[in-house]
């Protein structure tokens, strides 16, 4: 079908108006000295001119016309191939998959010609590609994001006749999110692959364990072992650290799934010098049997980072009193504390020497006499993270020198008040537990004195007062950033060891009060890493398949951030620089280096314009990844319910089933529109008319002439 522009009307017009006019100046107007034609002869003459003219101006008013006609769109399915190493350990044996492709080939050459449809070939990385360049190598599987991506890649497109997918996997995938949970309108079926109920495999499939402890405490590890076809048999588990074995575990497989736990001893304090970022590396392997199928996924790497210092308390008292035995014994239970104690009665009344050392100090009955109110005002002028005590022995003349940032208080009477706590259950600097909350509300009272008290602003209680049956908003512990901006703790009161006491009398055991002590002085002793310059990886353990990123933070003396500064960051391996990295510190605060080989690397980082401003040494890991093959049992389940989500057909391992899928397929026949210009300049025949009109009207002229 042609048609021609809207505008073209007007050249048509002055065409023949130009073209008459010429032919009219030639032929039809007096001849004068030209010879005169007979009257027939003159208007043939005349008109073949005219279209001649008119032609050829129409010509060089360069019109063009349109051609349109419909152009049916073939059917297309796309054939998606779960290229992942797990297949290969999968599958039945080793050209299962191959023939299984040959026999997708086979049977869709025979649709396509029969059908006069197109099919085209993905992988989880590739589009479009040939059959034979596929490889079973891809080390992870996102089959949500390829399933995902060769969907949008053929309908985005409004013109289109794609009628689904076909996928050939064995259901396993560890990347991005479940496939299950793709919705996309045209339909999935499946194929799976065959796997082998012969084939026989132990593997790790979970470990768990503390991955920061402090030194001198051992670890434990808890593993989830999964055996086929090896029930009843004997194997060991062996713990490695620097290719020396520690110990070997002999394993019992009696159950497909085996959860085992395997203490890690405690490294001495001396063997953990040698590591300057004190972390510690292991290896947990189980024997493999014969006729395994695969033995890679019988190991796994741990890291375990070692704190060496314990958190020094400092107990600080004027008189002996039972609440300091209290808090001593909570502590104790757990071996990450130093708990040294000093009665000032007892010894020398001076403050103990060193005490910046110590991370937290516990003044008790802080405001009883002037040596305490001394030592009180010495440990906040210094910010020292402290616990305050105002107990029945406190001062109105030393409590009116309280510093402002903790609070103002003002001694009503001399008497004696006895108060019970309770937690307050929007508590935000921890989290405390519901056992906490039950055992606190069956504490017994504490003697607190007669006083008026309001803590600073930036205090949050912990625990409130409860006088007779009323909860009142009196705070009764107080936990948080004083004026000075340093963490402290501030209580009411004392006859704390009646708490621990009473607990183990009814429920024999201290669990909720030691908990709840190591609550506060864990928030206390955390300190925020002094270091303004600081390079450190995102994970200890990293795949040699990904990426190693860097998190980096430069600060100035104001705590800012300082941006553009030159950075070298220096990788080594066996104490030999095997690359230097870059860069300017930015916003984004994160570098990217290319994945490395397996191995153990040591990173330090120093400022271009300050050499002597650089991070300690530090190490990191990189390991194979064997995501692939921690599993080799096919899953057609979920393979079944992608099929199903999507309204397609799960086939099952029979490839037989591939015929009978293609030939079910409804096939809607589409067409579109295919529209084309082109200048009427461009079309020989209309230019040989205008030729053959022009050498007619010439020869006829020439002819009549000669015989005049």
């Amino acid at each position: 079908m042609f048609w021609f522009a809207p505008d073209i009307l007007w050249r048509w017009v002055l065409a023949l108006v130009l073209g008459i006019a010429g032919a009219y100046y030639l032929y039809l107007r007096k001849p004068g000295h030209r010879p005169a034609f007979p009257r027939p002869i003159r208007n043939l003459l005349f008109g073949l001119r005219s279209l001649s003219l008119s032609g050829l101006i129409f010509l060089l008013l360069a019109p063009r016309f349109s051609q349109t006609h419909l152009e049916t769109i073939p059917p297309n399915i796309a054939i998606a191939i779960d290229n992942s190493l797990s297949m290969k350990y999968v599958s039945a044996d080793s050209t299962q998959t191959l023939e299984t492709i040959a026999k997708l080939k086979e049977e869709l050459t025979r649709w396509t010609q029969k059908n006069d449809a197109n099919i085209s070939w993905h992988t989880l990385h590739e589009d479009r590609i040939s059959p034979h360049q596929i490889r079973f190598n891809a080390p992870q599987t996102p089959l949500y994001a390829m399933l995902q991506r060769i969907h949008q890649l053929h309908t985005q497109r409004k013109e289109n006749n794609f009628i689904g997918t076909l996928l050939f996997s064995d259901g396993l995938f560890n990347q991005g999110p479940a496939p299950t949970y793709l919705n996309v309108p045209k339909p999935i079926h499946t194929l799976s692959v065959k796997t082998n109920p012969l084939s026989k495999d132990i593997a790790i499939t979970a470990v768990k364990y503390k991955k920061i402890v402090p030194v001198d405490h051992a670890v434990a590890v808890d593993l989830m072992l999964q055996q086929n076809g090896f029930l009843d048999q004997h194997t060991t588990l062996s713990l490695i650290h620097e290719e020396n074995i520690i110990s070997q575990t002999p394993i019992i497989l009696s159950s497909t799934k085996l959860p085992f736990r395997i203490i890690i001893p405690a490294p001495s304090s001396e063997s953990v010098e040698k590591y300057p970022d004190q972390r510690y590396q292991y290896i947990l392997k189980v024997k493999g049997l014969p006729d395994e199928l695969s033995l890679v996924n019988n190991e796994v790497r741990i890291s375990i980072k070692l704190i060496s210092q314990k958190i020094k308390v400092l107990l600080l008292s004027p008189t002996p009193h039972p609440d300091l035995k209290a808090l001593s014994y909570a502590l104790k239970e757990k071996n990450n504390y130093q708990v040294d104690l000093h009665i000032l009665s007892l010894s020398d009344k001076s403050i103990p020497k060193k005490i910046k050392d110590y991370d937290i100090v516990l003044c008790y009955a802080a405001f009883s006499n002037p040596e305490m109110l001394q030592h009180t005002v010495f440990l906040w002028k210094n910010k020292i993270p402290t616990w305050y005590f105002l107990t029945t022995q406190a001062k109105a003349s030393h409590l009116s020198q309280m510093p402002l940032g903790l609070g103002k208080a003002d001694l009503l009477s001399t008497q004696i008040v006895m108060v019970a706590p309770y937690m307050n259950n929007s508590f935000s600097l921890f989290q405390g537990s519901h056992l906490q909350q039950n055992r606190i509300k069956e504490y017994p009272t504490l003697f607190l004195p007669d006083l008026q008290f309001s803590p600073y602003q930036g205090l949050e209680p912990l625990l409130f007062q409860r006088i007779g049956n009323t909860n009142t908003q009196y705070p009764l512990l107080s936990l948080g950033k004083g004026g000075s901006q340093h963490k402290i703790a501030l209580s009411i009161g004392n006859g704390f060891w009646q708490w621990r006491q009473e607990e183990y009398l009814y429920h024999q055991t201290h669990k909720a009060f030691d908990k709840t002590i190591h609550q506060i002085i864990q928030y206390l002793g955390i300190r925020k890493n002094r270091n303004k310059f600081q390079v450190r990886p995102t994970q200890d353990t990293f795949m040699d398949t990904e990426p190693i990123r860097f998190q980096v933070t430069y600060l100035n003396d104001l705590d800012e951030p300082v941006y553009g500064e030159l950075v070298h960051l220096n990788i080594l391996e066996d104490n030999k620089i095997i690359q230097t990295q870059t860069f300017h510190t930015s916003p984004r605060n994160l570098l990217s280096i290319p994945p490395l080989p397996e191995g153990k690397y040591i990173y330090q980082a120093r400022l271009a314009q300050n050499k002597d401003k650089k991070t300690p040494k530090a190490s990191f890991y990189v390991q194979k990844n064997h995501q692939e093959l921690i599993s080799v049992q096919a899953r057609p389940q979920i393979l079944k319910d992608i099929a199903e989500r999507s309204q397609g057909q799960f086939l099952g391992t029979d490839t037989q089933k591939i015929r009978e899928l293609l030939d079910s397929i409804p096939l809607p026949r589409k067409s579109r529109k295919i529209s084309s210009s082109l200048a009427l300049s461009e079309i020989w025949y209309i230019l040989l008319a205008l030729t053959l009109i022009a050498s007619t009207e010439w020869v006829i002229r020439k002819y009549i002439s000669g015989q005049i």
